[in-house]
């Protein structure tokens, strides 16, 4: 079954802000498990566990304990999702829910044999409520916290005073730091709930959003149905092969043998599934270091030798050798530029 995954632009965006805290950014990617994963494509995808490893690695090197709170203080949801930009072009609050349950899943997915969205709407006997449901989000306090303070952070920009009134429940126990909860979310908090779900206010559900565009909200959603599509292609060899061969390209271990027991094959049986695929092992890792060191070197956020290390090369000579090969150009040359 494959992981959960959150879309890349989540732990993209929360590395700069760690490192923006004084978190040193290498490690940060060795103790989250993220060295060798290619976050240059926000619609990416990551495991979700990676995330919140990076997250807890996040607050231990800051020394900050409301560190997601902060982040999702900070940084807007519309920067790192597609999802935020849809529901920011939709006409309702109540469309916003809408487009929520059906591409929240390119915010969070459950993995295969998973279509639960990440929460739906309940009457109950004092006002409506939305529930978190999607076991992939439900039990990680860290994400309720930065979804929490982006969504609230969030509505109050888009829909000014119509945001008050909410009420919160929340499945962790009150944390030291509680008080910031009320400083950036500005409601009532519930710790301890044994559930994660805002009551929303009577009138809310038809808020117009006025931000409301159908033109970019159609341009956007064919992107999005595009993405969906695309979580379902990533069940391929290629793709589990990919997934594997990141968790231990900065350790230079990647031989076959060692990647097919990951996957729980034999080299065989993933030598017959790619060749049915149309490639073979030794393209997949060629491809795949390809497409991350031009990715690292154009973001000019690692050195070349950083680059060579992140890709699995024993040598910063070698790296080159293969850089060249790929490109044409130094990594040297490419870095510069901070183009491929």
């Amino acid at each position: 079954m494959a992981e959960p995954t959150v879309s890349a632009g989540y732990p993209r965006a929360f590395l700069d802000f760690a490192v923006s805290r004084g978190a040193d950014r290498r490690s940060l990617v060795e103790r989250s498990g993220l060295a060798g994963v290619d976050l240059s494509d926000q619609d990416g995808r990551v495991p979700l566990a990676r995330y919140v490893a990076l997250i807890e690695a996040g607050i231990d090197l800051t020394r900050e304990p409301a560190l997601a709170l902060h982040f999702g203080e900070a940084v807007r949801p519309e920067d790192v999702t597609i999802v935020a930009l849809i529901t920011m072009a939709s006409e309702t609050v109540a469309d916003v829910f809408e487009q929520m349950g059906r591409y929240g899943r390119l915010m969070i997915d459950g993995g295969a044999g998973s279509s639960l969205p990440l929460g739906r709407l309940s009457e109950e006997p004092d006002g409506i409520w939305l529930v978190s449901t999607n076991p992939a989000f439900v039990g990680h306090p860290y994400l309720e916290q930065i979804l929490l303070a982006q969504n609230f952070c969030g509505a109050r920009r888009v829909m000014g005073r119509a945001a008050d009134g909410m009420l919160i429940h929340c499945l962790q126990e009150a944390p030291s730091y509680a008080a910031e909860f009320e400083r950036i979310l500005g409601a009532p908090i519930v710790f301890g709930a044994g559930r994660h779900a805002v009551r929303l206010p009577e009138a809310v559900l038809s808020q117009k959003v006025p931000t409301a565009n159908r033109y970019v909200f159609g341009l956007l959603s064919e992107r999005a149905e595009a993405l969906l599509a695309s979580l379902e292609e990533a069940r391929t060899a290629r793709a589990e092969v990919e997934r594997a061969l990141a968790r231990v390209l900065h350790t230079g271990q990647v031989g076959l043998d060692s990647v097919a027991r990951q996957l729980g094959m034999s080299p065989k049986t993933l030598y017959r599934r790619l060749k049915a695929e149309g490639t073979s092992y030794a393209r997949v890792l060629d491809d795949l270091r390809h497409r991350l060191a031009v990715a690292f070197l154009a973001e000019q956020k690692v050195s070349v030798s950083e680059a060579a290390y992140l890709t699995g090369f024993s040598e910063p000579a070698a790296f080159s050798r293969a850089f060249r090969r790929w490109t044409g150009a130094r990594p040297g040359a490419a870095r510069a530029r901070g183009t491929p």
